[in-house]
């Protein structure tokens, strides 16, 4: 995308100035205003009275000059005056440029001073084109910019790099998820060509190689909703877990969990982030920074296509005399869950009950608006289920996530 087809659609050459002394980072505001030196036991009333003190977000209304220009310069606020005002015994209130006191002085806002959105407005760029369009993941944006924002990807990227703290890349999915993994093609915009990244949330922290692993932060919510349900030593089976963020959060609560996924590097994020989070989990006694066989007995965790896995955790469950089925089965993988749900019909007649408690299904998957989540279910199923639908989000207009959480017959 060139300089000038990324600007053609502003109207002047002003406006193409400002556009590329953002993109640059170089923009800055000049405002003529004026300041008067006053005494620090008159500040007080001077705050209440002085009807032309000069009212800007983030710019300081007395200015202490034994500390002004060094704090504020990482600020990004700047006064340029020929008045003396630098002795460090004096202050200075800021005024309107017309008012009839004080000297007449410049208030330089340089680029630290503007937050990202107040940039991308004044290079023209709607909000709507890019906020909703972009996750956080650790110190990776990913953005997500519709095919006419595609011309402002450089000065969107560049901006967001340089004003969201802790950023350090910036990246863009080339085509859509077609992978077996989920994974996406990057496409590298600003910033670190790394994409190894620990990311916080709920309070725990996870370990990811954004490259190869699939990680969906608008679902942080959901995984907080459904970590709810699940309770101190019940038990939790994670068929699709990938670098663990229902799985640790169910460890989190107490719950013994077995977890799985098919993807060798989803299996390596989650071994990494256990050990991340060692002390929350109440590993403290673990000393190893690595994997081992200590870890190893915290958590049962599999690489394996899932319905070998289930099979597989099933009959483990038989042999440890313990009742084979769960508390909770977890089927986030939305593309295919519904694939899966057949093997839970088989479950219930190969299986006996669970003796502490139900054992109930939660199925994350997709659905075209208008369509009835817990008939997906039941068709497959091929029975009535007893249970809740919940829609998670709306994908887009014609496209649904639910999840249903069905509970196995006894």
């Amino acid at each position: 995308m060139t300089e000038e087809a990324a600007t053609e659609y502003l109207q002047s050459e002003e406006e193409k100035r400002v556009y590329n002394s953002i993109k640059n980072g170089e923009y800055s505001e000049r405002i003529p205003c004026k300041i008067l030196k006053i005494a620090r036991e008159e500040i007080k009333d001077a705050l209440k009275t002085e009807k032309s003190i000069l009212k800007m977000e983030r710019v300081p209304r007395i200015l202490d000059c034994s500390i002004f220009q060094e704090t504020n310069k990482k600020r990004g606020i700047h006064i340029e005056t020929d008045a003396m005002y630098k002795k460090t015994d004096n202050l200075w209130i800021v005024l309107d440029e017309s008012s009839e006191k004080g000297h007449s002085a410049t208030l330089v806002l340089s680029y630290e001073y503007f937050t990202h959105n107040e940039l991308l407005k004044k290079a023209g760029i709607c909000e709507k084109e890019y906020q909703s369009s972009y996750n956080r993941v650790g110190s990776i944006i990913h953005l997500n910019l519709k095919e006419e924002s595609l011309k402002h990807k450089e000065i969107i990227a560049k901006t967001l790099l340089n004003k969201i703290k802790d950023c350090k890349t910036v990246i863009r999915k080339k085509s859509n998820i077609e992978n077996v993994f989920r994974n996406i093609e990057i496409d590298h915009l600003q910033g670190v060509p790394s994409y190894k990244t620990v990311h916080r949330e709920n309070g725990l922290k996870f370990s990811i190689d954004y490259d190869k692993v699939y990680w969906n932060s608008k679902l942080q919510k959901e995984r907080e909703v459904l970590s709810k349900e699940i309770h101190k030593n019940q038990t939790v089976c994670d068929m699709f877990c990938g670098v663990g963020p229902f799985s640790i959060l169910a460890l989190y609560k107490g719950a013994e969990v077995w977890a799985n996924d098919l993807n060798p590097a989803s299996v390596a994020n989650f071994k990494e982030s256990i050990i991340l989070n060692r002390k929350a989990l109440g590993l403290e006694e673990v000393e190893s920074a690595i994997w081992n066989e200590e870890l190893e007995g915290k958590v049962h965790l599999y690489n394996l296509d899932a319905y070998e896995f289930l099979k597989e955790a099933t009959e483990a469950r038989k042999k440890m005399n313990v009742s084979p089925r769960f508390n909770h089965y977890i089927l986030n993988l939305p593309e295919l869950t519904l694939t899966f749900i057949k093997h839970f019909a088989a479950l219930e007649k190969t299986t006996e009950p669970h003796k502490s408690g139900h054992a109930t299904v939660h199925a994350y998957f997709f659905i075209r608006t208008g369509e009835s989540a817990t008939e997906k279910i039941e068709k497959e199923m091929n029975r009535r289920i007893k249970g809740t639908a919940r829609l998670v989000r709306k994908v887009s207009p014609s496209k649904e996530m639910w999840v249903v959480s069905f509970t196995l017959l006894q």
